[in-house]
């Protein structure tokens, strides 16, 4: 048995992803504090119902930012990582992706300013908060700008630079937020959160500036039609899990709150943040190793065997972290949140059971993602939103807010069945 489990930690330690994950620890550990610090504070200040209009605000910041940036993340990521050591190559997309996003993010901007009152009232159910979208539609270029930044920095595999960029904007966002609720309450959390990542961006540019890669041409190499066709490619991938999953999001808290109140909205709001929190470890690991590793590879048993690899070390952590959270359910709870949020743990099972087949989705979806397989990405994921959001209709009168946790948990399921089947029918693992 010792053996056994010398040889088990022996494998650990060696392992590429952990090591990758020991190096971003620093700015994972400090993301999930922050985001303990400002959810407790939050649930103190303003109790469910702001964490629900809160969420409401930030599911709209993902979609409109994602517009920004023309999806293309994932694919500036993916393309800097194949390309990285051809400098003409690289020059193309680095280029071409600050164009795609600067020309998307003035569209988004005007559109928003068009419609800001309707957007407002949609959102809030009032117009009190236009000149907070006004601030943002005029910074949003900003956030467009620091997510390409963000990217490249993975792309080229500077992870710590990567690492160093997200510890500074979390110490931010723990200093603005905390400050600007105090002082203004909701409209104050709703303001920090409109203008952060513009004030990110000045301190991702400089990780850009000096990297070895840097030269100011880069910037102005000159559209190329091509690349810029490539890198949209990936844009139906963002607008399927950027876009119309906050949008699903918005669409089921807006049912929650119209046929239980934003008291119960703020409930299960308060349950997605703590599986975001937790997923934080799993989900900024994966996105610097994991998708840049497939990308590079070509051999389907090389990618089989990294795919075995990542699942032996990840599957074993996430299901450590529900196990926690469900016997410390109400410990933790009370701790994050408030006494008065305890009662989600009703639906928590079930929930917890679906983020175990989000995790396993999540580790094959993103073959799908660095094999360019796109359209089946897409249809998976509309399909597994469209299952969520009609289980709650149809059963929120029913089950009330375990209608979401039921709708959480069978989305997930039929993404993972989808993957699997789609892996073996394409051959993806096997020469």
């Amino acid at each position: 048995m010792i053996t056994k489990l010398k040889k088990l930690f022996s494998r650990i330690k060696k392992n590429e992803l952990i090591r990758v994950g020991s190096s971003t620890s620093a700015a994972n550990i400090l993301k999930m504090g922050v985001g303990i610090i400002v959810q407790k504070f939050i649930a103190v200040q303003l109790g469910p119902s702001g964490i629900a209009m809160i969420a409401q605000f930030q599911n709209y910041l993902s979609i409109t930012t994602s517009l920004a940036t023309g999806g293309i993340g994932q694919g500036v990521v993916k393309y800097i990582s194949e390309f990285r050591d051809n400098k003409s190559e690289f020059r193309k997309y680095v280029s071409n992706a600050i164009y795609v996003s600067l020309f998307c993010s003035f569209l988004v901007a005007i559109v928003q300013f068009i419609f800001i009152q309707r957007i407002s009232e949609q959102l809030f159910k009032t117009s009190e908060y236009t000149s907070i979208l006004t601030v943002f539609g005029v910074t949003i270029f900003l956030f467009a700008l620091n997510n390409v930044f963000i990217s490249l920095l993975n792309g080229f595999g500077q992870i710590k630079d990567y690492v160093v960029s997200n510890i500074v904007r979390s110490v931010i966002h723990l200093i603005m937020t905390t400050f600007l609720i105090w002082k203004l309450g909701l409209e104050g959390a709703l303001w920090s959160l409109s203008v952060i990542q513009s004030i990110v961006c000045v301190v991702t540019g400089y990780f850009i500036v000096r990297s070895k890669w840097y030269e100011i041409e880069i910037f102005f190499s000159g559209l190329d039609w091509k690349v810029i066709k490539r890198l949209l490619a990936f844009s139906l991938v963002a607008f399927s899990t950027m876009i119309f999953s906050p949008y699903t999001d918005i669409e089921i808290r807006n049912l929650i709150i119209g046929q239980l109140g934003i008291e119960q909205a703020g409930l299960y709001d308060a349950l997605v943040r703590l599986s975001r929190t937790y997923f934080t470890i799993i989900t900024m690991s994966l996105s610097v190793y994991y998708v840049p590793k497939l990308s590079s590879i070509k051999d389907p048993v090389l990618i089989r065997k990294e795919l075995i690899s990542t699942s032996k070390i990840v599957f074993p952590i996430i299901f450590v972290i529900l196990l926690f959270v469900y016997l410390l359910s109400d410990f933790i709870f009370t701790l994050l949140y408030s006494s008065e949020f305890v009662s989600i743990k009703a639906i928590l099972p079930m929930f917890l059971i679906g983020d175990f087949f989000r995790c396993c989705a999540m580790v094959l979806g993103y073959l799908f993602i660095a094999k360019a397989r796109t359209t089946l990405f897409i249809i998976v994921s509309l399909s597994s939103l469209a299952i969520k959001y009609t289980i709650v209709y149809v059963s929120l009168p029913y089950l009330a807010l375990q209608a979401a946790s039921l709708a959480h948990l069978s989305s997930l399921v039929f993404r993972l069945l989808s993957y699997s089947i789609m892996t073996a029918k394409l051959r993806l693992l096997r020469e």
